[in-house]
């Protein structure tokens, strides 16, 4: 919250381990992580009471916009092979 407070975003640059910020940034990644896998329908230990916390003080789930659905991914894939003829991605 403080962060959040202090830069008005939830968007922690990339941070190295002598950053002041590489252990929240690494919870919020896990925090992101296990709301992306709620949302494709898995279960995790991220309990509904913390998603609204996080909600409450305008924690962004993904900064780089909605999480694309499996579907979305699997046409993005195919249109890479069908321009590039391979896979290796």
């Amino acid at each position: 919250k403080d962060y959040m407070n202090t830069f008005g975003h939830s968007f922690f640059p990339n941070t190295d381990e002598d950053s002041p910020y590489a252990s929240l940034a690494n919870w919020a990644k896990s925090n992101r992580t296990q709301y992306e896998k709620i949302e494709g329908g898995e279960k995790t230990s991220l309990s509904k009471e913390r998603i609204d916390l996080l909600n409450d003080i305008g924690f962004q789930w993904n900064p780089r916009g909605k999480f694309p659905t499996w579907d979305e991914r699997y046409e993005e894939l195919n249109a890479y092979y069908e321009h590039y003829g391979h896979l290796n991605v």
